[in-house]
């Protein structure tokens, strides 16, 4: 490459955690081709909704999970010009590769949290 960049970090994969508000219906775009959008809310100090498409064959993996699931969704980022009416447009896809149920780590009590007697050093 040109610059440097390898195709592993050209094509970096990235996660978002939170809980599935949303599992759409998968749609049928050709003989080869279908597509559904899953939303995962993000937790934070603002309200992301993050909607992540899923294709053909990874629309199996949404079968295990339901809305309110927390997961741990990993997508690829894709972009694409758009064409006829909407030339001069860009449009991004966040698409899923992985999804896996996900578990917040909370504190239970105050026995799980660590606190060191002493400094180690």
């Amino acid at each position: 490459m040109a610059n440097g960049m390898s195709d592993a970090f050209e094509r970096a994969k990235i996660f978002v955690e939170g809980e599935i508000i949303h599992i759409g219906e998968p749609e049928q775009i050709t003989d080869k081709f279908k597509k559904t959008l899953m939303v995962i809310r993000e937790e934070g100090d603002y309200d992301n909704r993050i909607p992540i498409e899923v294709i053909n064959d990874k629309i199996e993996y949404l079968k295990d999970f339901k809305v309110g699931d927390e997961v741990k969704a990993f997508y690829n980022v894709r972009g694409n010009a758009g064409k006829g009416k909407f030339e001069g447009r860009w449009f991004v896809n966040l698409r899923l590769w992985k999804l896996e149920k996900y578990q917040k780590k909370t504190w239970t009590n105050e026995e799980d949290k660590f606190v060191p007697d002493e400094i180690p050093f």
